[in-house]
């Protein structure tokens, strides 16, 4: 299944129809809106199985309808926006919505000035809100995706907030897809050239693709980045209690969930990055569960819904001012949290406390990361290394748990008392979680199991939280 979905910022409704050409195509396309040539064209080759077409509305572009309690009344928005839409291109077939977007600034709307409290940032969140659900990147993983932002028309004070919600789709989605298929096959940008109406002219639409990437980085770097980012009054800038206080209960909670999440998200982060696969596989260092993860993400999302619910008092509409950093951070880190373990339980491993791991279980961890992490192959090196030293030790190696210390001082590969390094943090990653003093080890039919010693657990649960 491959679905495009192009998402067009509106700055007005009625604009008059002109040609366009997309690019290099043979062919052209008269409408009003450069999004239906760019879907004309895109889809005409029968790549796609289902497109759609999402036009960003900011909610100054009509006048505001009170609904309820001084809510704006968002329903009544996207059907006259709709209503309008069709009027204006009654033939269209492609499958639209309306989506509407925060406001910031004056506007004079039948002869009234309104205010519109709100910021950038706010319309970042709201834009990507839409394009996660409308993508379903979350969930529907199965799928290939091509997005499109068409910022052709509308304020160009929209475009930067539109730009980062894009990018940070992009990002998602590679944080859900780590060491897998991404979903979002291509991401573009599209505008046109300036617009002459009323002449029968071409104007050219340009598609460029979304310099976006996902880099394999955790966004929260230790404990107290994480209660800070937590903290329902660190995601909202806005101070007035007032404004808060119909999502203050369920966004405390939410929260509290979440940051427990994103502690056992930044243990297996660093333990995936920094190349120690044991940990990963104990589940009294790290806890993770997917599923649970991808409905933090998405109780998330639906508490920015009600958070950025407009409301309207005389000629303000205000809307919170959201941390778009703050949100961004979280969205990526819970993907995150989601997708190690999934890769994790990808590689058929299974353990327990009692019989451990074996080594050419372990061993898979290398493979991973030389076929499907490029950025990780030093961590293969490494990794496969210390699991081929310590399957040398398997002759005269007994039944009985025992620290690799021990067995290597039986070896006499190291001498008996020698020390132990000062910096044992260092020899920790070192030695790709496997050093002596943490590993134990066993035989049993022929093969050598791993697991780590009780009495260091508290000791690597620290080194997982902060490696340097």
């Amino acid at each position: 299944m491959r679905k495009l979905v192009v998402y067009q910022l509106l700055g007005q409704i009625k604009y008059s129809p002109v040609l366009f050409r997309v690019e290099r195509s043979d062919r052209t396309y008269r409408s009003r809106f450069s999004s239906y040539a760019i879907v004309h064209h895109l889809t005409s080759s029968g790549h796609y199985d289902e497109c759609e077409i999402r036009f960003l509305a900011p909610i100054s572009l009509l006048r505001p309808e009170e609904c309820t309690e001084s809510w704006l009344d968002l329903e009544r928005f996207k059907d006259r926006v709709r209503s309008e839409l069709k009027d204006v291109e009654p033939d269209v077939t492609w499958k639209s919505e309306v989506v509407p977007l925060p406001a910031f600034g004056r506007y004079k709307i039948d002869s009234e000035i309104w205010e519109f409290a709100s910021s950038p940032d706010s319309v970042a969140a709201a834009a990507l809100v839409d394009m996660i659900s409308s993508s379903g990147v979350l969930r529907e993983r199965g799928r290939r995706l091509s997005v499109v932002l068409n910022v052709s028309t509308g304020h160009n004070s929209y475009i930067p907030p539109l730009v980062e919600a894009l990018k940070t789709l992009v990002v998602i989605d590679g944080a859900l897809s780590v060491g897998r298929e991404a979903v979002i096959e291509e991401s573009k940008y599209a505008t046109t050239d300036p617009v002459l109406y009323g002449m029968d002219v071409e104007h050219i639409v340009y598609l460029r693709d979304s310099p976006a990437r996902f880099f394999l980085d955790y966004p929260f770097k230790d404990r107290d980045s994480i209660d800070g980012a937590c903290n329902l009054r660190w995601l909202l800038r806005d101070r007035d209690d007032g404004a808060l206080n119909n999502v203050s209960d369920v966004a405390d909670a939410l929260l509290y969930r979440i940051r427990c999440f994103l502690i056992e998200g930044l243990k297996a982060f660093n333990a995936f990055r920094y190349g120690v696969p044991l940990a990963l596989l104990d589940r009294r260092l790290v806890r993770l569960d997917p599923q649970e993860a991808l409905r933090c993400a998405e109780d998330l999302l639906d508490l920015m819904v009600s958070v950025l619910k407009p409301n309207l008092s005389g000629n303000i509409v205000s809307v919170p001012d959201i941390d778009f950093a703050h949100f961004r951070s979280l969205l990526i880190a819970l993907a995150l949290c989601a997708s190690i373990p999934l890769v994790v339980s990808s590689l058929g491993i299974t353990n327990s406390q009692e019989d451990g791991v074996a080594v050419d279980d372990l061993g898979k961890f290398a493979q991973l990361y030389e076929e499907r992490l490029p950025e990780l192959k030093l961590n293969s090196r490494i990794l496969q290394r210390e699991l081929n030293d310590i399957n040398s030790y398997l002759p005269g190696m007994n039944a009985e748990w025992q620290t690799l210390k021990a067995v290597q001082e039986s070896r006499r590969t190291i001498r008996r008392g020698t020390p132990y390094l000062s910096d044992q943090k260092r020899n920790f990653y070192a030695h790709a979680g496997l050093s002596k003093n943490e590993a134990e080890v066993r035989a049993a039919a022929g093969r050598v199991f791993l697991r780590y010693s009780m009495k260091r657990l508290k000791e690597i649960e620290s080194w997982l939280m902060k490696p340097w």
